[in-house]
């Protein structure tokens, strides 16, 4: 049975549409919903948005940036290293003809963050990554190092999108995508300060997403497993000067725990970061997704 429905919500001049449905339910149309009929989007048209990426130089925020490059966004990248960033803008520039916006700041600052939005005023796709804290046995750090902790992974991101929501919403629209960890559903040893900052992170955004949904902004985490970056040899290497145990054994024993028997690439992360940022994601939020090769035990 074909049931005609009059649709309510703002669908280009917002009167005289109809719907076809297959069935006798009544649909229920947000006032804003994209169109999203026909074939499957293209997960690589981010044509003309304005991007930004932090932790843009190394590891996972420059495959991030290089890939929003390549799909056609206006990315402005920032960390605190000047000579990485430049790094990263050669790469979009010579591979993709993209001209990357560069801020060199440190956005655990005020400073930082006002430099960044003077560079990007409209942001329509906000990727917030940070460096963990440091590995250690949690009685030797101070309270200090706690505050460092969650001062640099969660007290400044929230900022940080606090500062993004309020541009968002001006448009009635955005995307926010935070690369946190998988230590986030399952603390790992040695990684106290990073287990607790990244932890309280994910709650406090899981509120956000749901005050910022009816504005037509979304918020959602992607959680590494081992990847292949310095952050993840250099907790190698740590381990190993605590253990005696070699960095290679330390590594193959990990493996043994990744159904996919191997680490994974920041070019696999930024494709999940991707779906995310998507416009036609806009029914997704305050939703974490895994990447870890199968790592993670659990069904849910």
């Amino acid at each position: 049975m074909k049931t005609i429905v009059q649709l309510t919500g703002n669908q280009g001049s917002g009167r005289g549409h109809q719907a076809t449905l297959q069935n006798g339910l009544s649909p229920r149309v947000w006032m804003g919903t994209p169109d999203v009929s026909g074939k499957i989007a293209n997960m690589h048209d981010f044509a003309g948005q304005q991007v930004i990426v932090c932790g843009a130089g190394r590891g996972i925020g420059r495959a991030c940036a290089l890939a929003f490059a390549e799909a056609g966004a206006s990315v402005c990248i920032i960390s605190r290293t000047e000579a990485d960033l430049l790094q990263v803008a050669e790469l979009g520039r010579k591979n993709f003809a993209a001209e990357n916006q560069i801020v060199v700041g440190d956005l655990t600052t005020d400073a930082g963050r006002e430099a960044l939005f003077e560079k990007c005023p409209q942001p329509e796709i906000l990727i917030t990554n940070s460096g963990g804290p440091k590995p250690g046995n949690f009685q030797k750090f101070e309270r200090e190092d706690w505050l460092q902790a969650f001062d640099e992974n969660m007290v400044s991101l929230v900022l940080l999108i606090k500062e993004a929501a309020q541009r968002m919403t001006l448009r009635k629209y955005g995307r926010i995508v935070n690369i946190t960890s998988s230590a986030v559903k399952a603390p790992l040893p040695f990684l106290a300060l990073s287990n607790a900052a990244r932890s309280a992170f994910t709650s406090a955004v899981s509120g956000l997403a749901r005050e910022l949904a009816p504005q037509g902004i979304t918020i959602n985490n992607v959680l590494p497993g081992p990847t292949d970056t310095e952050r993840l040899r250099s907790n190698f290497e740590y381990r190993a000067s605590k253990s005696g145990v070699a960095v290679e054994d330390l590594m193959e024993e990990t493996l043994k725990k990744i159904p996919c028997n191997r680490f994974g690439k920041p070019e696999e992360v930024a494709h999940a970061v991707m779906m995310f940022a998507h416009k036609n994601a806009g029914f997704i939020t305050s939703q974490n997704l895994l990447v870890d090769g199968g790592a993670f035990p659990g069904a849910i």
